[in-house]
């Protein structure tokens, strides 16, 4: 019967049961989203963890299962870039030391070496090494001056040319505050 009051208490209790049983079942689809998120970001981390102290070549071989969300989205790429940033201030820093040794060695020799291993053991206890690639950096010897570089992040030798974020990493000191310092 229309209008009969006793049906509008009835009809709302019904639907706000009805909502009840939606609210509960979003609420367990987001506990299962969100356990199914901590699980593959703990994963990534695992696997990121493993290989993040490898040397960058290998770094860069090595496929990582990223996870397609938010986190995989916007925080992966930021990590990783962290990664490639700390490595190249690692290739600087080693290139300096050779740097430094070559200018060392022209000052006492009066020429750059021919070779690199020329530094070893009297500038250099070891050769350090390109963090990029895991190998010596690439030198030549120009008469007075010399062309000293690392790979780089991409790992391809473009001849010692690049600029800051990409091609090759070129290591130079400043001539002229060499050319006074006494052996």
């Amino acid at each position: 019967m229309a209008g009969d009051p006793m049906e509008f208490p009835q009809s709302i209790g019904s639907d706000l049961r009805g909502i009840r049983k939606i609210d509960i079942l979003q609420r367990l689809v987001i506990k299962v989203d969100l356990i199914r998120l901590h699980r593959n970001i703990a994963q990534f981390y695992d696997d990121f963890l493993e290989v993040v102290d490898k040397p960058f070549p290998e770094l860069r071989k090595t496929p990582l299962n990223i996870p397609g969300d938010f986190f995989g989205q916007q925080i992966v790429p930021r990590l990783i870039e962290n990664r490639a940033e700390a490595t190249r201030h690692r290739a600087h820093l080693n290139g300096t030391r050779v740097a430094i040794a070559l200018r060392l060695y022209r000052i006492k020799q009066g020429s750059y070496p021919d070779n690199l291993d020329a530094l070893v053991p009297t500038y250099l206890d070891s050769l350090p090494i390109d963090p990029f690639t895991g190998q010596s950096f690439h030198y030549e010897e120009a008469g007075d001056n010399f062309r000293l570089y690392g790979l780089g992040r991409d790992g391809i030798d473009n001849g010692g040319w690049g600029d800051f974020w990409k091609g090759d990493l070129i290591i130079h000191l400043p001539r002229e505050e060499w050319e006074t310092v006494e052996a």
